[in-house]
C-alpha cells in the first residue's frame, strides 16, 4: 500500500506539503494541491480505516456525522432533530460534532479517519480544497444554511427574509426602524440586513435606519443575550424614538419583547427563525422551513450513498422563508 513518502516522491513535493494537503490544504498553492490530489487518486491512497471503507465499500457503521458551530443553539438542535427523524427510519444513527469555525480543518482531518456513512455540515464554511478532499475520499456530504458551489447545499433565502421583515414594519406605519444583530457578522446576517435595507430604500427612501450589534458568546447563557437585547431596545427607543425593530434572530427578539413590556408605548418587533418558543412569546417572525431543510439533507445523503462518483452534479436548493404574524 502506498504511503505519503511515495506521494511526495511522485508529486515532486515535500512530505510536509503532502501532510498539509491531507489536512485540508491550508497554506498550499492551488496548483500544488491539485497535483498532490491527482497523485493520491492515481496511487489509490487513503489513510487507515478509510482505505478499507473505499476498498470494500464498508458502510456497516450506519452512522452519519453532523457538524455544527454551536451545539447548544435551539435552531441547530431543531435542524438535527429533523435530520434524525428521516435517518432513523432507514436505521441510521447520528454522530454530533460541535466546533468553532477555525477548527474546520482539524475536524475534517479527524473525520477522514472515521468510518462514517456521510457528513452534514450545518452553517460551516467549507473551502474548495475542503470539498475536493472529501470528494476525493468518496465521502457523501452536504452543507446546510449557506450556498456552496463545490458540493450539494441547502439554504434559506435570507435576503428574501430580510425584505419580508421590512415589508411588515412598513405596512404597520413605523418611521424610525432599527436592526439589532450580532457582532459576528455571518453570511446569514449580511443577507438579511441587505434584503431589509434594499426593501426599505426602494419603498420608503426617507425612513431612518439604525443598527446595533451584540457580542454573542456561545459559552454564555442565552438569557444574558436576551437581557442585552432588552437594554439596547430600551436605549434606542429612548434616544432616537425608534418605533420598529428587526432582530437578527428570535432569541434576541425575546429581549425586545421584554423591553416592550416596560414601555407604555407599543413598538413594532419582528424576529427571525420562528423557533418553537416564539409562539408562546406571541412573536411576529420570519419562519425558516427547518423541517424541510433537515429532511432534504437526509434524503440527499441517502441518495449520494447510492450514487456513483461523477454521476451527479451539485445541487443547491434555495428554500423560501415566510412571514408569521402574531402580535397584531
Amino acid at each position: 500500500m502506498p504511503n505519503i513518502y511515495d506521494i511526495a516522491k511522485k508529486a515532486g513535493v515535500s512530505i510536509a506539503t503532502v501532510s498539509r494537503v491531507l489536512k485540508g490544504g491550508a497554506n498550499v498553492k492551488k496548483e500544488t494541491y491539485d497535483k498532490v490530489m491527482q497523485v493520491i487518486e492515481e496511487l489509490h491512497y487513503a489513510p487507515n480505516n478509510l482505505a478499507r471503507k473505499l476498498a470494500f465499500k464498508d458502510f456497516s457503521s450506519s452512522t452519519f456525522g453532523v457538524i455544527i458551530p454551536d451545539i447548544a443553539h435551539i435552531f441547530y438542535q431543531e435542524i438535527v432533530r429533523n435530520i434524525y427523524n428521516i435517518l432513523r427510519k432507514k436505521n441510521y444513527n447520528l454522530f454530533l460534532f460541535g466546533i468553532y469555525f477555525e477548527e474546520t480543518e482539524k475536524i475534517i482531518q479527524y473525520l477522514l479517519k472515521e468510518n462514517l456513512s456521510g457528513l452534514i455540515f450545518i452553517n460551516i464554511p467549507l473551502s474548495e480544497m475542503n470539498c475536493n478532499l472529501l470528494h476525493k475520499q468518496n465521502i457523501p456530504f452536504c452543507v446546510l444554511e449557506r450556498p456552496n458551489p463545490f458540493c450539494n447545499s441547502i439554504y434559506v433565502d435570507n435576503y428574501q427574509g430580510g425584505a419580508l421583515a421590512a415589508q411588515y414594519l412598513l405596512s404597520k406605519g413605523y418611521k424610525k426602524i432599527a436592526f439589532i444583530g450580532e457582532t459576528q457578522n455571518t453570511w446569514q446576517q449580511q443577507q438579511r440586513l441587505k434584503g431589509f435595507k434594499d426593501f426599505l430604500c426602494q419603498h420608503n427612501p426617507s425612513v431612518q435606519i439604525y443598527e446595533e450589534y451584540i457580542d454573542i458568546n456561545p459559552s454564555i447563557d442565552y438569557a444574558l443575550h436576551e437581557e442585552t437585547a432588552k437594554k439596547i431596545t430600551l436605549k434606542l427607543h429612548e434616544q432616537y424614538n425608534i418605533d420598529g425593530f428587526f432582530f437578527y434572530c428570535d432569541e434576541l427578539a425575546y429581549g425586545g419583547i421584554k423591553a416592550q413590556s416596560l414601555l407604555k408605548k407599543k413598538i413594532g418587533i419582528i424576529g427571525y427563525d420562528d423557533l418553537p418558543f416564539s409562539s408562546f412569546f406571541n412573536l411576529t417572525t420570519i419562519h425558516q422551513p427547518i423541517e424541510t431543510m433537515g429532511a432534504e439533507a437526509a434524503r440527499q445523503l441517502l441518495h449520494l450513498l447510492h450514487t456513483k462518483k461523477g454521476s451527479h452534479s451539485y445541487i443547491n436548493i434555495r428554500l423560501s422563508p415566510t412571514l408569521i404574524i402574531r402580535n397584531t
